[in-house]
């Protein structure tokens, strides 16, 4: 399957430069991480106070789920208790992720089909940054100014 389509629909004919270049060197590092045992109040303090959209839930054997604004949100419509609640219980399920290598058409390919706007970057196991639909939307902006 070609990524042409779906990176031409979601960046509107942004010039080839910006989407052949590598995720690395928009990410954001470091990433916030924080413990999957931790209350969601706790969880949604750290981002408040990080000034993050996201964050990964870590574990001894490494990076289990992320959590996001979106999480949040959705866990309080729900009506948790975000003082009870741990922040493993409204984590996305799975930790999709990219390369710092991969393209930036890649992660833009990966996002709008999974419908994420927050993708880890790891090299090995290890997650070494994040890139997010606002740093693909202020990268494709300085780019075209």
């Amino acid at each position: 399957m070609t990524t042409e389509p779906v990176v031409e629909a979601a960046t509107g004919g942004i010039e080839r430069p910006m989407l052949d270049r590598p995720v690395g060197e928009l990410m954001t590092t470091p990433p916030v991480f924080a413990d999957p045992e931790q209350t969601v109040r706790t969880i949604a303090q750290a981002m408040a106070s990080e000034g993050v959209g996201s964050l990964i839930l870590i574990r001894p054997d490494g990076p289990s789920a992320i959590v996001t604004e979106r999480d949040l949100v959705q866990a309080v419509a729900d009506g948790i208790d975000p003082d009870t609640t741990w922040a493993v219980e409204v984590a996305s399920d799975g930790l999709v992720s990219v390369s710092p290598e991969d393209s930036v058409a890649e992660a833009v390919e990966e996002m709008v089909n999974l419908g994420i706007r927050h993708l880890p970057v790891k090299v090995g196991g290890t997650v070494i940054g994040l890139v997010s639909a606002g740093d693909l939307l202020v990268a494709i902006a300085s780019e075209r100014s």
